[in-house]
């Protein structure tokens, strides 16, 4: 059998990521995605320093998702003085980021666990619950789009979202239920030897 590129199993896996398509428009039509973005200029968007903590780990695809960002802000509106982000857009970011994470961490022989979260400012927030010893875990820390009511969001969010992946993957990605902490739910994704 016939080894297959990096490139090649970097597009396999986001393929089988993106079978979730219809999950993913379910959770940013819920969460309104509403990007923390600090300033426009110059047609060139500018994020929240948190969203690139990232670069550490996965500086090409930051530096990819940037470029795209900028071409397309036709895009990008404004909404009651924020910015909304197309749902398409969030869509191929969300899974392009957690198909990164996924291949750096098993690179690693390590099989991820991301969880969501709410942070004091009532941001989503994807974080790794067992990160590698040689990774920081605050070098693991993605903000998604804060929610326009954050009582629809705890209210709403978690479950819905737990059982639309759930239903989704039918045992290829376990749901925990943090303990000690409400509202926040792990993803594990399978490891790539295990579908590749």
């Amino acid at each position: 059998m016939v080894s297959r590129s990096q490139k090649e199993k970097n597009q396999f896996f986001l393929n089988y990521l993106q079978k979730i398509d219809t999950k993913i428009d379910l959770l940013t039509t819920q969460i309104n995605n509403y990007y923390q973005i600090t300033k426009i200029k110059n047609n060139q968007l500018e994020f929240n320093s948190r969203f690139f903590l990232l670069k550490q780990l996965i500086p090409d695809t930051l530096a990819e998702i940037e470029t795209d960002l900028k071409i397309n802000i036709k895009s990008i509106i404004k909404v009651e003085g924020k910015i909304k982000i197309d749902h398409q857009y969030f869509k191929q970011m969300l899974s392009l980021l957690l198909v990164q994470l996924t291949e750096n961490l098993n690179h690693q022989n390590h099989n991820p666990i991301f969880i969501f979260d709410t942070d004091s400012s009532n941001s989503l927030t994807i974080n790794i619950l067992n990160p590698p010893k040689n990774i920081k875990p605050s070098n693991l820390s993605l903000l998604i789009p804060s929610p326009k009511h954050s009582r629809d969001f705890q209210n709403d969010i978690p479950g819905s979202l737990a059982n639309q992946i759930a239903l989704h993957y039918r045992g290829f990605i376990q749901l925990y239920k943090y303990p000690k902490l409400d509202f926040i739910y792990a993803i594990q994704l399978p490891t790539a030897k295990s579908i590749l």
